[in-house]
């Protein structure tokens, strides 16, 4: 799973978003997208269903690339399913900011530096 975030207090933005390539039952690949505000339950999903494990990962690609374009970040993972942690309490900007200090997982190889810095 891949993990974004996206905070301007300024603007009272305090976003995420995640990526997450999954097979299905018949051999395909779904590309789900999942999104919400930092701090709320829940939040909205989407999913995609590509045939071509090849065409999932571009799809997957692009949809990184996106998420880059309008200033999201990609974080550690530290939200399994998209919104909660795995104590179960929805995740605030400072629980995020605390886990990314004490996490050490990043896609780094696959998709460049966290920090935006290396694009």
């Amino acid at each position: 799973m891949i993990y974004f975030r996206s905070i301007d207090p300024a603007r009272n933005r305090f976003r995420w978003y995640s990526l997450d390539l999954q097979p299905d039952l018949f051999g395909g690949v779904n590309l789900a997208h999942r999104w919400g505000r930092i701090g709320n339950h829940g939040g909205a999903q989407r999913l995609e269903h590509f045939d071509d494990p090849s065409a999932a990962e571009a799809a997957l690609q692009a949809a990184v690339a996106r998420r880059r374009k309008r200033q999201y970040v990609l974080v550690p993972a530290f939200f399994p399913h998209g919104s909660h942690r795995s104590d179960g309490h929805p995740p605030t900007v400072q629980r995020v900011q605390s886990d990314m200090n004490h996490q050490a997982y990043t896609d780094e190889a696959r998709f460049g530096r966290h920090d935006g810095q290396g694009e």
